[in-house]
């Protein structure tokens, strides 16, 4: 083998180097986007339950910057169900690209290794 293919080589290893690192990265940033939503459902979660406790007459507060404001408890526990929902549709997607993602870092570095040994 010339030197100039041992060079194309380890370029297009180089190059597949850099891509299973991009796609690394991108699900390091997928799956911090699943905990944040996760924890947003759980806090939404604890909130609703808090809500079922709630007596009917009692005051219901919702925290909107610095201010409380007195707010109705169907109303609340419908956007709460909305905001829910809302971030169930992320999760569901996040997961569907966390998925897509794992199987491209798997095919990456099958090529990676292949690549490597072939030296």
């Amino acid at each position: 083998m010339s030197e100039r293919e041992e060079k194309k080589i380890s370029s297009d290893t180089q190059q597949l180097f850099i891509q299973f690192q991009n796609f690394q990265q991108m699900l390091q940033s997928v799956l911090i986007q699943k905990e944040n939503f996760s924890i947003q459902k759980a806090e939404i979660e604890n909130a609703l339950s808090e809500l079922e406790k709630s007596k009917e007459g009692e005051d219901i507060f919702k925290i909107a910057g610095p201010i409380l404001i007195k707010v109705n408890k169907d109303e609340i526990t419908k956007e709460l169900l909305e905001q829910k929902e809302s971030i169930e549709l992320k999760l569901k997607s996040l997961n569907s690209q966390e998925e897509k993602l794992n199987t491209k870092i798997k095919e990456l570095q099958e090529k990676l290794q292949t690549a490597l040994m072939k030296k």
